[in-house]
């Protein structure tokens, strides 16, 4: 279980392929980082099976199976990628986002960035599934980042990033046209399943 709330960037230094996945080996800032932990890669829950210090910080190897590159954009990811980490949570630990299990729902597409103020509008698409759990004022997470919906309309949403966001996460060298991953807030999630049990339960009912 994870925050959002991005701890550092790491660099992806090399990528070998492993049967159908693929071995990423990333240089991160943490001091420590132990093997069996588990990192949010860009928002990817994975791993860590190995790792060495190296001078200002950790080389660490993580897994991906195929699975999860179909289902993100680590699939596409190139050495010398830079990419969004985050230690998972501890007890007692701050929830500065909201909880994000690292699990991707599905990867958009960035359409558009517009300056507003000292800010900047993103704008991203997201397929026809996701529609129920995209609530203005409510959270997704786009890259591991923790993000408040502005608004949502024709299967895109917006979100407003600060300088610091922008300076902070990888989201400041996306590109218009660049796919992200998506996870909706995992409570709207949980409602919306309770929902359909809900109906599908009285729709049985009826039919009985």
């Amino acid at each position: 279980m994870f925050s959002g709330i991005i701890e550092g960037l790491g660099k992806i230094k090399e990528i070998r392929k492993k049967d159908k996945g693929l071995c990423f080996f990333i240089q991160s800032q943490f001091k420590s980082l132990a093997v069996g932990e588990s990192i949010s890669i860009d928002g990817v829950c994975l791993t860590v099976v190995e790792r060495k210090k190296v001078p200002l910080g950790t080389l660490f190897k993580v897994d991906a199976s195929e699975e999860t590159l179909k289902k993100t954009t680590l699939k596409c990811a190139k050495a010398g990628s830079l990419v969004n980490l985050e230690r998972s949570l501890q007890i007692g630990s701050r929830v500065g986002g909201h909880f994000v299990q690292g699990h991707i729902d599905s990867t958009g597409i960035l359409n558009d960035i517009k300056k507003q103020g000292n800010s900047k509008i993103y704008r991203f698409s997201y397929p026809d599934f996701l529609e129920p759990c995209i609530i203005p004022k409510g959270s997704i997470a786009v890259n591991g980042i923790s993000l408040t919906i502005v608004d949502s309309k024709n299967k895109n949403f917006s979100v407003s990033i600060i300088p610091y966001t922008e300076k902070n996460t990888n989201l400041g060298k996306k590109q218009v046209g660049e796919s992200v991953n998506l996870e909706a807030d995992i409570l709207s999630k949980i409602i919306l399943k309770q929902t359909q049990n809900i109906l599908k339960f009285k729709n049985i009912n009826k039919e009985l």
